[in-house]
């Protein structure tokens, strides 16, 4: 009943947010993509709307001028553009689906999603740190994705914190976080809604997969493998930015792979996807390397178009994830002169670092001597993804999974 209760009350302001974004987001969804479905618009105008409100709050944010009412404004405004579209028919048809194993299919989907489900939803209403022991007990989510926001909060300002280095990645999620703690009134009641709508995220994402899955049988395959993945719950449930890369990273891929087969790639499908994409490193550095190069080394090798189209379209496609991250960039530069600040220190030599504080870093990230070798990694993944028997953990000295 307190779970139920702290959804009823608190969950109203991270649903406020993503109704917004989907307000934001309609219009230019509509235009790229012209004559796909709603379910793949409204999943776009979603993540797209999300990068709108993130890039209002940075702007608003930065000028020293975002309080509770320009963060109620800026909801409402979207709340008032997705009703609009919302009376438009075009947004709302929804096409025939094959009724062959519907009900089969619901009844698997239920199950497969009732576990996990039920974990977020419970987890993502308790304090960080107290659930998990594999994620530092929140220590992330309290050293700098809740952390930093609050500093902003509390400075009426987004600026540069040079005792937190991990206040200059990218903070498009972080960003949803300081906008929540205007709307909230408050730095700490905030918490709960910015797990919440990190866990919401991530549904979005399984939504994103469902969407560009073809339907039947593959749709539910592909749904189930990507909700039994522990670790979304495991993340989901703490104010994190994985699940939020992971909705951009899904809207991306989907609209790559509608343009793999297309012996012309539609123009406004390649900005979409590139935005998308960019939107994703706006979440994590590793984005950069892992989505939007990976994405576009990918699609390149794969496409069927002719290698004029295909550079055309990879083109746009780099261009529009480029434009999306340049703001995170921009703003590096202006407070530190590096763009991939830190990470960019023996080029641009940034604000509040040093050749010490890089080996510092190198230090605590490096994998340990034993297991740097390509087998002692190999066991580290396995020791990941499977677990292990530890037999020093309790005190019974029993071994445990």
């Amino acid at each position: 009943m307190l779970v139920l209760l702290t959804w009823a009350t608190e969950g109203v302001y991270p649903l406020a947010v993503l109704a917004a974004a989907a307000g934001y987001g309609a219009w230019p969804a509509r235009w790229l993509l012209r004559g796909d479905s709603p379910a793949k618009r409204w999943t776009l105008a979603t993540a797209l709307g999300l990068g709108a409100l993130v890039f209002l709050t940075l702007a608003l944010g930065l000028l020293g001028v975002m309080g509770r009412i320009p963060a109620w404004g800026l909801v409402g405004l979207g709340v008032v553009m997705g009703c609009v579209a919302l009376s438009r028919e075009d947004f709302r048809r929804v096409g025939d689906q094959a009724a062959t194993g519907v009900k089969l299919r619901v009844v698997l989907m239920i199950a497969g999603f009732a576990l996990p489900a039920t974990v977020g939803f419970i987890g993502a209403t308790l304090p960080p740190g107290v659930l998990w022991v594999e994620e530092g007990r929140g220590y992330d989510a309290l050293e700098y994705h809740l952390q930093a926001p609050r500093e902003f909060y509390d400075a009426d300002r987004i600026t540069f914190l040079p005792h937190n280095v991990y206040a200059s990645f990218p903070q498009q999620m972080e960003t949803l976080y300081l906008l929540l703690m205007q709307l909230r009134g408050d730095a700490q009641l905030a918490a709960i809604p910015a797990q919440m709508l990190h866990l919401l995220c991530g549904a979005l994402a399984i939504v994103a997969i469902g969407v560009w899955s073809p339907p039947g049988w593959p749709r539910l395959v592909a749904t189930l493998t990507a909700v039994s993945a522990p670790w979304l719950v495991i993340v989901g449930t703490l104010a994190y930015v994985e699940l939020g890369m992971l909705l951009f990273t899904a809207v991306a891929c989907g609209l790559l792979l509608d343009q793999l087969r297309a012996e012309r790639p539609d123009t406004r499908a390649m900005i979409a996807a590139g935005m998308a994409a960019g939107l994703a490193c706006g979440c994590k550095y590793t984005a950069i390397v892992l989505i939007a190069i990976a994405g576009w080394v990918s699609w390149m090798l794969l496409a069927r178009a002719a290698w004029r189209n295909r550079a055309i379209g990879g083109a746009v496609f780099a261009v529009a994830a480029a434009l999306t991250f340049a703001p995170w960039a921009a703003r590096n530069v202006a407070f530190t002169g590096d763009p991939v600040y830190p990470f960019g220190w023996r080029v641009f030599h940034g604000a509040a670092w040093s050749d010490a504080q890089v080996e510092q870093w190198a230090r605590g990230h490096r994998v340990p001597p034993e297991s740097a070798s390509v087998a002692g990694r190999a066991k580290l993944a396995m020791r990941e993804l499977f677990g292990s028997f530890e037999r020093s953990g309790p005190p019974s000295g029993q071994a445990v999974f």
